[in-house]
């Protein structure tokens, strides 16, 4: 500092600013009080991506830096999500470097959700997220009212260290782990799900239409004669697209229809910006944590059958032989003539159950017409040389 010549002032912010740049890690202060660029010091900041296997990986914050593999014993004293530096100690002969934690520059995880497990003395944290394969201990007086066995959401309140364990406190009994709605709990907990909506954005849904504005149907094709049929599983609340196929001179003709979830949305506005926050919709066996209020998924954006509702639709001409001409984009406004079930369509065109055919009535020839072109595409798409991906079958397990 005597030799830039600054004043008081200006040491101070400087001293502020290398502290700063020490702590994000892009300077190192070396041990005579000098500051360097990491990488001069074979030294490498990122983010570590623990395996539960017990190994792990530092994810450089420089996209152009190659990961560093990190053994298990080079993970301490960080944990899985951690900002770390990590000295690199070696590289092997195919190029992958490999090396050791020397220092947190920040925690990930203040809380954490397991399973708590009581011993005589202690007990202990059996994490929920395989990767953070730290001990947690629990001492007696910071176990709560937990039981052994118990889901628990607890708070750590020391990290682990080069050789001891982390500890941390009980905040909250979510249940019996081998309850399933407790193991769905867990897992809102551990990706901090949001269950609840912001004032602002319950207070938009509710100013939300119940039925489609008549000033919305202006300028839209009208689609509320055809039967458009919306196929979901059983136990689906929101329906969000339709499909009906119609007979036409020249073969057939496809029409897709989705929610016209925008035009309740407006861009910016409290609803818009707490969907993207959310990203999608999570589906559990037992809830769901629906993207927009119910309001909207559930409701005015639901096309629900013998309801007005807007979508924007895609039409498309397929020749007999199911090869694809034009297609058409359109805002619309549909009417959904029943609400069907996977199983529905099933028991009704593999399975020719009579009850069922029956019961679909005049549906029952414009689904016989989509089942006719699904199989013309199918085969076209086999014929390119598609392949199917899908989880092993049970019993159908290779042998090893």
């Amino acid at each position: 500092m005597r030799t830039a010549r600054v004043n008081r002032d200006e040491r101070i912010a400087a001293e502020a600013e290398l502290k700063a740049l020490t702590e994000r890690g892009h300077l190192v202060r070396t041990k005579d009080g000098r500051y360097a660029l990491p990488s001069r010091l074979n030294l490498v900041a990122g983010r570590l991506h623990v395996n539960p296997g017990g190994f792990g990986f530092c994810i450089p914050d420089d996209p152009e830096d190659d990961d560093v593999y990190l053994p298990e014993r080079g993970l301490r004293p960080a944990l899985h999500g951690d900002r770390v530096l990590v000295h690199i100690e070696r590289v092997g002969h195919r190029g992958r470097s490999e090396g050791r934690v020397t220092k947190v520059l920040e925690r990930a995880t203040e809380t954490l959700v397991g399973v708590y497990r009581s011993g005589r003395t202690t007990g202990v944290l059996v994490p929920h997220d395989q990767r953070l394969t730290a001990r947690f201990v629990i001492p007696k007086n910071a176990c709560g009212d937990a039981r052994d066995g118990d889901m628990v959401v607890a708070r750590i309140v020391r990290y682990p260290g080069m050789t001891s364990d982390a500890e941390a406190a009980v905040e909250r009994v979510l249940g019996s782990a081998e309850d399933p709605r407790v193991e769905t709990d867990a897992v809102i907990h551990t990706f901090s799900l949001p269950t609840e909506f912001p004032p602002a954005v319950a207070t938009a849904a509710r100013r939300t239409p119940t039925s489609v504005p008549a000033a919305a149907l202006a300028g839209r094709l009208d689609l509320r004669s055809l039967p458009i049929v919306t196929i979901d599983g059983e136990h689906a609340r929101d329906f969000d697209d339709a499909i009906v196929v119609e007979d036409t001179a020249h073969g057939y003709r496809l029409t897709v229809a989705v929610a016209d979830v925008a035009y309740y949305v407006p861009a910016g506005s409290p609803l818009d910006q707490e969907a993207r926050a959310r990203g999608t919709s999570v589906y559990f066996p037992d809830r769901v944590i629906p993207m927009l209020p119910e309001e909207l998924s559930n409701g005015i954006c639901s096309l629900r059958p013998h309801e007005d509702r807007l979508a924007q639709v895609v039409r498309m001409d397929f020749d007999p032989r199911g090869k694809l001409g034009t297609a058409t984009f359109h805002q619309a406004v549909i009417r959904s003539a029943a609400r069907l079930t996977y199983t529905q369509v099933r028991q009704a065109l593999v399975d020719r159950d009579p009850t069922v055919r029956t019961a679909l009535g005049d549906l029952l020839p414009w689904l016989e017409r989509a089942a006719t072109l699904a199989e013309l595409l199918t085969a076209a798409r086999r014929a390119r040389g598609s392949i199917g991906f899908g989880p092993p079958q049970a019993g159908n397990t290779p042998d090893r």
